[in-house]
């Protein structure tokens, strides 16, 4: 029994450890793109137009798709695509690993039975 405990604990760590990397990487690729979106949008200088459009209120009521398209345009649209992207695959992966992960939670609770039990 030792043996099966000794091998569940392995292979569930294991898939924890690839889970928890994967996920983890996935969202070091969605803070880097989203500090890269930022940077870019201050050295265009997006928010100053903002701050300026909205000083005037009359004129941005009147004008606001405008103002929409002009902001969308300065926007930084590959970077926030691929940000956009990255979500979907974190949101993807979850979804996909859901059933996975119930099943190592009760193999964990399994696990510390067993070992509860031998002491």
């Amino acid at each position: 029994m030792d043996r099966v405990v000794g091998f569940e604990k392995y292979r569930t760590r294991r898939w924890l450890w690839m889970f928890r990397v994967g996920v983890g990487l996935l969202i070091a690729v969605l803070l880097f793109l989203l500090w890269r979106g930022w940077r870019m949008i201050a050295e265009r200088g997006t928010l100053d137009l903002l701050g300026l459009l909205r000083e005037d209120r009359e004129i941005i009521a009147e004008y606001w798709q405008d103002t929409v398209s002009i902001a969308i345009a300065e926007l930084p649209q590959k970077t926030l695509l691929r940000a956009a992207v990255v979500v979907a695959v974190i949101i993807f992966v979850l979804f996909l690993t859901r059933r996975r992960r119930r099943i190592i939670q009760r193999k964990l609770l399994d696990i510390a039975k067993a070992g509860r039990k031998r002491y």
